[in-house]
């Protein structure tokens, strides 16, 4: 894991990870299903998420995501919205670079502290 922050592009310190979703879609207004998708959580900051993914989905459309941070008892239920779509160098696999969407501020939060004590983990070993 490696904290970054870009001060010129981005609000909130960002910490780069590998989490799977335990359920990943495309959906409606409604939240209903249209379409199911593997995905992999790579980036993850207060204010969105990069997501890696061999399915294709198009900039701003609605994701929904359904996950657990490693040291968080709850899971997530939260919505995303691509802003940016980019392929692997391997054009096997989509870079996807979400927004949240309609997210409650307690999740942020919950998500903020757990960037925090990723960054402090990581100073205490000496990787940041």
């Amino acid at each position: 894991m490696e904290a970054d922050q870009d001060v010129e592009r981005r609000q909130f310190f960002r910490v780069i990870t590998r989490i799977f979703p335990r359920y990943a879609a495309r959906v409606d207004e409604q939240l209903v299903e249209l379409k199911a998708f593997d995905a992999v959580i790579l980036d993850l900051s207060g204010g969105g998420l990069l997501l890696q993914s061999r399915q294709w989905v198009p900039v701003f459309s609605r994701l929904r995501l359904m996950f657990s941070l490693a040291d968080d008892p709850l899971e997530f239920d939260i919505q995303v919205t691509p802003r940016a779509l980019g392929q692997g160098a391997l054009m096997q696999q989509y870079s996807i670079h979400c927004a949240f969407t309609d997210m409650r501020r307690s999740d942020v939060d919950r998500i903020v502290r757990y960037v925090y004590r990723q960054q402090l983990m990581l100073r205490r070993r000496g990787l940041l």
